[in-house]
Parts: structure tokens; C-alpha cells; sequence
């Protein structure tokens, strides 16, 4: 760290595989920043050095004084561990990561055993550094980092890492206390304003690593011949339920913020393929209602800056894995924002995912990503097909087989094309095509004129209403009806293939 700091002004920039550990990173080193400014003036005093390319002697010295706080491995004092946990139950060390499997958190392309999950000390130091920023809510009341669910993270980037760090380095109008680099955590100021530092160092787990064991190969980068850690202590820490804490105790340097001091956040997939969530920084109008662009100190301490990295953390549970965790560049935001990614033609009055206007049941047609997924799903074997079948009613992780079927034909495309039906919506279509026998999509069977979808109507629509009903099934429930209809289909006693982009397109409109 003191290396890395010393030679900021040569470093162009600092990078990960990850957005999330990149701002961890960031953030880290901000923290011994703030805590070697120790006061507003100092803040002020050294963000301007920083600014001008000057990392100041003095943070080296007052830090190199503090090498004791850092050594992972010390017995007393293990950095952001807490060593009166250690005699607790162990747990995986893939806990640290949230796009690991661990316990009933599955994960794409890995199933393996928690008891192998092995960590080499990097990977084990970038997953310590994760805490305090993006910790989510787990099981057995474990709570969320300081600012809750975690939020929409901007990093203002400089010509290099010292201009960097100054500009994400702003004066904090609050008292700085003392940071917490080891034991278990808590809080000294209660429900009350929280001081800087200690927020910026709040750990709502108590993490023991413990000392490293035989050399092997670390199951999240697959460096081999070091000495591993795992399994670990994770556990929540009671010290630091904060439910009913003022929301305006807290407010993070970098997160965005709106008029309640609440945080403004990201989790819909249909929102990220449109760039929906972006649009929730800037001010939003509706019709005459305006809708104010929310607050973050950095963003305020750098006005007309040109060239920001949004971090934009996955924060639906369900799906909160590494490749949902995405990242943004970004010019500013002080201009308007950039167009909303609209996946159809400018005639169309409407959006993926958007029910307040719903198109004619006429004018349904399939985008180019759902064509693409059902042509691939059309050249599954008879064997893929029986494995599908078998998840009928059964979320994603019910099966690994038709797990790894799914993503097989999902995530290559994924990257490559935004048009693509959620994840949601591919998954319960492809369920719906293994279980319609003769009918489900083949080579020379991709699409026909039955539409399974204008079947479903609501009571007090009129049957010859041609509309989507404004309200159907979701979920099993859809599934459940879709099979219903297709199977009496297929009694005819001349039966006709399915519309299976169309339908696939139906599923993703109204199950994002």
C-alpha cells in the first residue's frame, strides 16, 4: 500500500476484473487518506497536493508508523478481522465473495463443495476489502453495509492514480473519530451523526481467516504453489443493527443520494439493458412532474469533471453475481443524459418492460436477441431437451444439468447482444418449449401461426378484445397456463407449430 501510494503520481491507473473491487480498492486507500488528513483542513490541504501530483511525504511516514494495523496474518491483530470469533463455526471461504457459490447461493459454471474453497492471501485481502462497502443482506438476520443494500458508486477518474485519489478525496462537514482496522466492530455513536472514519470502516461481519494453510490453487484466480486460506469464519455482527437508525446519520462520500437520504440503487435487469438506472442520476421529467437529480459529495466536489467510472452493483439477491455487477464510463453529469437505450424501431410507443403503454397484440414481433436465443435453443438434442423437461416449475438453481444447458445458451450471447429477453423470461420460455413434446422448437420447427399468448385474457375483457390484457400470470403461474394451452393445442387433430419468438417476446414483456 505505502509503495503504491508513493508512486501514484507515475501510475496511470489502477484496474480489476471486477468494478467491485476496483472501487474497493479506491475506497480503501481513501480511507487512509481521510485518516491521515485527520481533520477538514487537512482534507483540504492534501486533496489539493494530490491534485497537483504531489503524494506528501508526511501520509508515507504516518503510515508506514501504523504497519502494525496491516499484517493479515498477525495473532493479535489481523487486519479487518475479529479475533474473538475465531473459536465460532467456520464457514466457506467463498463467502467473501458474493459471485462465489457458497451455501444456497449458486453460481454461473461453478458447483463446487464449500469445504474445498480455498483462497490464495490476495484474493482473501480483496475480499475483506469488499466488506465495508458492498456487503448485502444475508441469511440469519446478517445485515447490509452502513448505507444499506449496496448503492450506485461514481469514481472520479484523473490523468493519474495521485490525481485520481484527490479527486475522490472531499472535505467531510463531520467529526473524523477513529478508524477500526481490526476486532469486532462497534459503533460508538449509536443512532447519532456517524463520524467519518468510522464509517467509512463499518463491518457488519466478524471475519476470522485464520492462519494460511498447505500450498494449492485458489479456487477464485487460480494462482498455484501458495499457502491458502480457508475454511473461515463469517458470521453477522450483532453490533451493528442499525434498523431504525436516522438515515440522515450517514451519508457516504461517493454514493448518490435523494431528498430523503436514501441511496439510489440498481437491480432490475431490464432497467441495466436500457440504461435506466443510469438515467436515475440525472433529473428525470414526467410530463410536468420533474423529478430532481439526487446528490453525491463527489460528484458535487468536482464540477465539469469529464471522465467518470459508475459502478452500478447487482442488489436483486437473487442475482447478485459477478457478471450482473457491471460498470459505466462516463463523461459527467453535468450535461443531460445520455439517450435511453431503446431496443425497437421509433415508431413503436413503446419499451421492454414498460406496462404503462402496451402495444396491439397485432403489432407483436420478436426482437433480434429473443430470435437468436430461440434458434439456439431449436438445435438442443432430444437429451438437453429431457433435462429442461425434468426443471419444469423449478427455479434456475433447482438443477446444475439444465443449469449449465440454459447458460450455454444465454451467456454467449449475452455480451453480445442487449436485445436478448431477461433471464427471467428465457429460463420460463425454454421450460415451456421442453414440455410441449412434438411442438417445442427444432430445426425445421423454430416458429408457427399459433400464438398461445392471445389465449390469455382477463374476465372482464371482452373475448374479441385483440389487446394484451393489462394484468396475466407470472412466474409458475404463467408457466403452469402456457403448458395448459400448447398441450390442448397439440390434441388437435391437426396441430400447428408455435410462435415460440413471439411467445418468448410475450414472457419477457410481462415476467422481466
Amino acid at each position: 500500500v505505502i509503495d503504491v501510494l508513493r508512486l501514484s503520481p507515475t501510475i496511470h491507473r489502477l484496474v480489476t476484473p471486477s468494478p467491485l473491487d476496483l472501487f474497493a480498492i479506491h475506497r480503501f486507500l481513501i480511507t487512509l487518506l481521510y485518516w491521515q488528513a485527520q481533520d477538514k483542513a487537512g482534507v483540504v490541504k492534501l486533496r489539493k497536493s494530490l491534485l497537483a501530483g504531489r503524494m506528501p511525504g508526511a501520509v508515507i511516514q504516518g503510515l508506514a508508523k501504523e504497519s502494525s494495523s496491516f499484517g493479515l496474518f498477525y495473532p493479535r491483530r489481523p487486519f479487518l478481522q475479529d479475533v474473538s470469533a475465531k473459536e465460532s463455526k467456520a464457514s466457506s471461504a467463498a463467502y467473501l465473495f458474493s459471485e462465489m457459490a457458497a451455501g444456497t447461493n449458486v453460481a454461473h459454471f461453478h458447483h463446487g463443495d464449500d469445504d474445498d474453497a480455498r483462497l490464495c492471501p490476495c484474493c482473501a485481502t480483496l475480499g475483506l476489502l469488499r466488506l465495508v462497502p458492498w456487503t448485502q443482506s444475508g441469511g440469519a438476520g446478517k445485515q447490509p453495509a452502513l448505507h444499506g443494500a449496496p448503492p450506485i458508486m461514481p469514481l472520479a477518474i484523473g490523468a493519474n492514480l495521485c490525481e485520481t485519489l484527490g479527486l475522490n478525496l472531499v472535505p467531510a462537514d463531520r467529526a473524523f473519530g477513529s478508524p477500526r482496522w481490526s476486532g469486532q466492530f462497534k459503533p460508538s455513536s449509536g443512532k447519532t451523526r456517524i463520524p467519518l472514519l468510522e464509517g467509512l470502516t463499518w463491518n457488519t461481519r466478524r471475519v476470522y481467516l485464520g492462519a494460511p494453510g498447505p500450498a494449492g490453487q485458489c479456487i477464485r484466480c487460480g494462482h498455484a504453489g501458495v499457502a491458502l486460506v480457508g475454511p473461515i469464519v463469517f458470521e453477522k455482527n450483532p453490533a451493528c443493527k442499525q434498523d431504525e437508525a436516522d438515515p440522515a446519520a450517514w451519508q457516504d462520500p461517493a454514493a448518490f443520494y435523494n431528498a430523503e437520504y436514501r441511496t439510489i440503487k440498481t437491480g432490475k435487469e431490464s432497467a441495466a439493458a436500457t440504461r435506466d438506472d443510469l438515467r436515475k442520476l440525472f433529473e428525470q421529467r414526467f410530463g410536468k412532474k420533474i423529478e430532481p437529480a439526487p446528490t453525491s459529495a463527489v460528484v458535487a466536489a468536482n464540477p465539469g469533471h469529464g471522465e467518470w467510472l459508475v459502478v452500478l452493483p447487482c442488489t436483486n439477491p437473487a442475482n447478485n453475481k459477478s457478471y450482473d455487477h457491471r460498470s459505466e464510463e462516463m463523461t459527467g453529469f453535468d450535461t443531460p443524459p445520455a439517450g435511453r437505450a431503446t431496443f425497437w424501431h421509433d415508431t413503436t410507443p413503446w419499451l421492454a418492460d414498460d406496462q404503462r403503454v402496451l402495444p396491439k397484440a397485432d403489432s407483436q414481433r420478436a426482437s433480434p436477441g429473443v430470435l437468436k436465443f430461440v434458434h439456439l435453443a431449436s438445435r438442443l438434442d432430444s437429451t438437453a431437451w429431457a433435462v429442461l423437461s425434468e426443471a419444469a416449475n423449478q427455479p434456475l438453481n433447482h438443477s446444475p444439468a439444465a443449469f449449465d444447458i440454459f447458460t450455454g445458451l444465454y451467456w454467449p450471447l449475452r455480451n453480445k447482444d442487449r436485445t436478448l429477453p431477461s433471464r427471467n423470461a428465457a429460463w420460463l420460455a425454454l421450460k415451456v418449449m421442453a414440455t410441449a413434446g412434438q411442438l417445442r422448437p427444432s430445426g425445421r420447427n423454430i416458429s408457427g401461426p399459433y400464438e398461445p399468448w392471445r389465449e390469455i385474457t382477463l374476465r372482464d375483457s371482452p373475448a374479441k378484445t385483440r389487446v394484451y390484457p393489462r394484468s396475466v400470470p407470472v412466474g409458475r403461474a404463467l408457466e403452469v397456463e402456457l403448458r395448459s394451452l400448447i398441450r390442448r393445442h397439440a390434441q388437435k387433430s391437426s396441430p400447428t407449430m408455435v410462435d415460440w419468438p413471439g411467445l418468448c417476446q410475450f414472457i419477457h414483456i410481462f415476467n422481466p
